[in-house]
C-alpha cells in the first residue's frame, strides 16, 4: 500500500462523505428560494393587474416581462427541488444535473460545515470515494511504477 494512493483515497473518501449533509442544505435552500420567487411573481401579478390604464405602458411591459422571467425561474426551481426531494442522500449524486443554480451552490457551499459521515448514506459516500480514490491514484501512479524484467 503505498502512501499516495491511501491519502489520495482518503481525501475522496472525506469529500463524498459530505455529500449528503451538502445535498441536503442545497435542497432546504432551493426550497426557500421557490418560495422567495413564488411570492415575487404574486407580487408582479397583483402589481400588474392593480396598474391603471394611465400608467405607463413601456413600464407594464417590462413588469410582464420580468414576471416571465421570474416564472420561467420558479418553474425550473420547482422541478429541480421535487427531482432532488424525491431522491435519496446517495442517489442525489446521480440528480446533480437538478443542482444547477450556481448562485445557490455558492451560497452553499460558503455556509456549509461539514459533518462527520454518522449516517448510512456518507459512510457509504465515504467507502465510494476511497474506492474512487485509490483507482484514480493508481492510475496517476502507473506510469511511474518500476517494471522488473521477468
Amino acid at each position: 500500500m503505498t502512501p499516495f494512493r491511501l491519502i489520495l483515497a482518503l481525501i475522496f473518501a472525506s469529500l463524498l462523505s459530505q455529500f449528503p449533509s451538502f445535498s441536503d442544505q442545497y435542497v432546504e435552500r432551493l426550497g426557500a428560494e421557490a418560495a422567495v420567487l413564488a411570492d415575487q411573481v404574486k407580487d408582479f401579478d397583483k402589481g400588474i393587474r392593480t396598474a391603471s390604464a394611465s400608467d405607463d405602458t413601456a413600464i407594464i411591459d417590462r413588469m410582464r416581462a420580468h414576471m416571465k422571467q421570474e416564472t420561467a425561474r420558479l418553474e425550473t426551481t420547482r422541478d429541480d427541488l421535487e427531482a432532488l426531494s424525491q431522491s435519496g442522500p446517495v442517489a442525489r449524486i446521480l440528480d446533480i444535473d437538478h443542482m444547477a443554480d450556481l448562485a445557490l451552490l455558492r451560497e452553499n457551499r460558503l455556509r456549509f460545515e461539514p459533518r462527520l459521515p454518522v449516517s448510512n448514506a456518507g459512510l457509504v459516500l465515504a467507502g465510494l470515494g476511497f474506492v474512487l480514490g485509490w483507482l484514480l491514484a493508481t492510475l496517476i501512479g502507473s506510469p511511474f511504477r518500476r517494471r522488473t524484467l521477468a
